[in-house]
Order: C-alpha cells, then sequence, then structure tokens
C-alpha cells in the first residue's frame, strides 16, 4: 500500500535515510522532507543564525523572504529583521466564492487565468460561475463589495 510520503525518496535514499535516522519516512516525514530538500538544493538551506552576518556585512534593510507564518514572522522581529515577505501562491481550486473570497482576505490580489476546454464560451461561463457564487460569499458574510475584504473578514466570517 502506498502511502502519501512515497513521492520524497526513492528505494535506495529511503533505505540510507532509515540506516541514518533509525525510522522510516513515513514515521519521520518533517526529517524526510528536509533531507530530500537538503539533496535536490544543495548549498541553498539557510536557518537563523545567518541573518548576523547579514546584518554585520549590510548596511541596508534586510527584507527576507519565505516567511512561513506569525511564529516565522515573530522570530524575524527577534533576529532584527526590517522587513518580510509574505507570498501567497493559489494555481487551482476555484469551485466555490469562498474559494476566491478567503486568498483576497490574506491579501492576494492575483489575476486568475482560465483555461478551459470549451473555448471562450467555456471561460465566461466559469467566470460568471465564480463570480457569482463569490457574490453569494460575500452577502452571507455581511461584506457589501470585494473591496471590502480583509484579514479580520478571514478569521471571523468566511
Amino acid at each position: 500500500m502506498a502511502t502519501k510520503s512515497q513521492w520524497i525518496m526513492d528505494p535506495i535514499s529511503r533505505t540510507r535515510f532509515k540506516d541514518k535516522h533509525g525510522v522510516g519516512i513515513e514515521e519521520d516525514e518533517g526529517k524526510a522532507a528536509a533531507e530530500w530538500t537538503r539533496t535536490a538544493f544543495p548549498g541553498m538551506i539557510h536557518s537563523w543564525d545567518d541573518i548576523n552576518p547579514l546584518k554585520e556585512h549590510c548596511k541596508g534593510t534586510i527584507i527576507l523572504k519565505g516567511i512561513q507564518g506569525v511564529p516565522d514572522a515573530l522570530k524575524a522581529v527577534e533576529v532584527g529583521v526590517q522587513g518580510i515577505v509574505r507570498d501567497i501562491f493559489l494555481d487551482s481550486g476555484f469551485r466555490y466564492g469562498a474559494d476566491i473570497a478567503k486568498p483576497m482576505a490574506l491579501g492576494a490580489r492575483s489575476y486568475t487565468y482560465v483555461l478551459v476546454l470549451g473555448g471562450e464560451e467555456g471561460v465566461g461561463h466559469t467566470l460568471g460561475v465564480l463570480c457569482g457564487d463569490l457574490d453569494l460569499t460575500l452577502h452571507l458574510a455581511g461584506i457589501p463589495l470585494p473591496k471590502f475584504i480583509s484579514i479580520d473578514v478571514h478569521q471571523d466570517c468566511l
């Protein structure tokens, strides 16, 4: 039976991981993912300890990208970073108005490109359905227009 972590490593790497750590990847998926990342992207691993040398050798403002959530943002403040970048990436899965409203509440302002086998008519239909459902979602949440969506709305209403 396949597990969700099967993709992480080939059989040889899985054996090496178990020999090195004493557990299979299914037992410690976080460690397995970190090890896979080190293998796939060598020399690109950074830690909070990398900030101090930057502060010593860099006269400008340090803005950190790759923040994963509030704990990372707080740690960035603690180590003296002057700014952070928090990206929101969406690639698909829009089926309901809430699927559009929630990312907007988190700050997403991306353009959505729709490609449907039905051509222009299919694209128009898909966008019409999504716009209608977004309108319903906003009204149910008491939001008159998309421009009034904010993080406060996301946490409380959607």
